[in-house]
């Protein structure tokens, strides 16, 4: 409602999971929190210019906002939780659009957004920078930016249902941090880097749906907290490797729909958590 306009002292704003609706307000007061998720709001995304220094957290989800992403959605420099997923934006990313280091959490997904990810979606440091990442479900193409292995804290990537194509980069590895990647039903090609074996939090690689082939790697063992593996519906090809049974923690496994062979009885008796097999 256009009243809240002139509560001036108005800093923090939580009105999530309503039956609100109408175009958003724009706030001539500079706010600390503003939370209009699971509503029915519509219309384009405003800049809130007021709050430029001042927004910390802005969660726009699960309405019916249209429109491209402004470009002035990147010059929040105090933003840490942007959460715009769940409504009808659309078009490219700018490349212009590069976040603050202090941003945390970044999720857009469920939209209509399309074009090539960005090269630099965010700025970071070595101890300030995305820590989640989530651009699922839109129809984003082209290949995985190199420079998201910059992300050097980033725990959670979520690219999964786009069109995007190419390889994993080859330097995923350097998110030692990482414990969940969905690159899922995508067209994405080669093989799983080796170096993935350097993100020891793993606990959930979920690669199904692409055109992923090669071998397993018997290296992979050194991902011994992983849960869930999920590689089904790929063209992986020859033997399962023994060592997989050092993968003691999983609980999800799906090799389905490949051209790989062996047996994986000496490894099932060391999956003492599995619930899943396929």
């Amino acid at each position: 409602p256009e009243s809240l306009l002139y509560l001036k002292s108005l800093k923090y704003l939580d009105l999530e999971n309503n039956l609100l609706s109408g175009n958003l307000v724009v706030f001539q007061q500079p706010m600390v929190i503003l939370n209009l998720a699971s509503n029915q709001f519509t219309g384009t995304l405003p800049c809130f210019a007021a709050s430029v220094e001042s927004l910390t957290v802005l969660n726009l989800s699960n309405n019916s906002i249209v429109g491209g992403l402004p470009a002035c959605i990147a010059s929040f420099q105090a933003l840490t939780h942007l959460n715009l997923s769940r409504n009808h934006l659309k078009y490219r990313i700018y490349s212009r659009i590069v976040f603050s280091e202090k941003l945390v959490v970044l999720d857009l997904s469920n939209n209509d957004l399309s074009g090539p990810i960005p090269s630099k979606i965010a700025e970071t440091t070595e101890k300030l920078g995305l820590v989640f990442l989530d651009l699922s479900h839109n129809q984003f193409s082209g290949e995985i930016p190199l420079k998201i292995t910059e992300l050097k804290s980033l725990q959670a990537l979520f690219l999964s249902h786009n069109l995007l194509s190419g390889e994993i980069p080859s330097r995923i590895g350097n998110l030692t941090y990482l414990q969940v990647i969905d690159l899922s039903h995508n067209s994405l090609s080669g093989t799983i880097p080796f170096s993935i074996v350097g993100c020891f939090q793993l606990y959930a690689l979920i690669l199904n749906n692409n055109n992923l082939s090669g071998i397993i790697q018997p290296e992979f063992d050194a991902l011994d907290i992983l849960r869930i593996l999920d590689i089904s519906n790929n063209r992986f090809s020859g033997a399962i490797p023994l060592t997989l049974a050092g993968c003691k923690s999983l609980e999800i496994v799906d090799f389905s729909s490949n051209d790989l062979s062996g047996s994986l009885n000496d490894a099932i008796t060391k999956w003492t958590n599995l619930k899943y097999l396929s």
